[in-house]
């Protein structure tokens, strides 16, 4: 899967960055702080990993 994301992001000229997932949903993506995290963990583990986060 790995392979065929950066031969798609090639392709159209997109930097492909490996990220760590340890931790993501765990990671709060406004305050950075790390515990349980209530409401959409799936929203926060991605906006964690492609750092977008807000602070």
């Amino acid at each position: 899967m790995r392979q065929f994301v950066q031969y798609k992001a090639m392709r159209v000229g997109v930097e492909v960055v490996g990220v760590p997932p340890a931790y993501s949903s765990q990671t709060c993506h406004q305050c950075l702080w790390l515990g349980q995290r209530e409401g959409d963990t799936d929203f926060n583990g991605a906006t964690r990993v492609s750092g977008t986060e807000s602070l």
